[in-house]
Parts: C-alpha cells; structure tokens; sequence
C-alpha cells in the first residue's frame, strides 16, 4: 500500500507532471513551426491547453486500466507505445483544430 503513495508511486505526480510537459511543448513547439506570433502563441496556450490535459488525463486513465489488466508482463510496454502514439496523434489533432 506505500507504493501507492510515493512521488513516484502508482497514483504519484510524476506521470501527471510528464503530460503537463508533453501537452504545453506540444502546443507550443506546433505554435511556433506554424510561424505564429508570441500573441498567437499564448492564445493557442490558453485555448488548447485546459483541453488537452484533461483529454489526457482520460486517455491515459483508460489507457492504463487496460493495459495493466492484460496478464501479460512482456505485452504492457509495447501497449503503452502504442497509447502513446495514439494520445499524440490525437494531440496534433488538437493543435491543428481551428479556434
């Protein structure tokens, strides 16, 4: 029950802090390949972003209920490749949506 609790534990903040990272650098990393202004920039920050983490937050909840329910140890790292890419895929999605 203790691992449950740590910083780096099953319900800890690190996976949380990693997809405020992933989400804000790729809101603005997309932002700024498309050539926008520093405005536009923090528009599409405060627009998108709210979004895109609660989005997260679901995916990777659902994701993880499924992938750690699967008896099969070797099969987890590559089902959550395969979330990651999906939650990227749909991440661009949500970059590129017009406002």
């Amino acid at each position: 029950a203790c691992i449950l609790f740590r910083p780096s534990g099953l319900f800890g903040g690190q996976p949380f802090l990693g997809l405020l990272l992933e989400g804000f650098l790729f809101l603005a990393l997309q932002s700024i390949f498309r050539g926008d202004s520093a405005r536009q920039l923090v528009d599409t920050i405060k627009k998108k972003f709210k979004g895109s983490l609660i989005g997260g937050v679901v995916f990777y909840s659902v994701s993880n209920l499924l992938m750690y329910s699967v008896p099969i140890p070797f099969l987890h790292p590559i089902m959550g490749s395969i979330a990651g890419l999906i939650f990227n895929v749909w991440l661009a999605i949500v970059a590129y949506k017009k406002s």
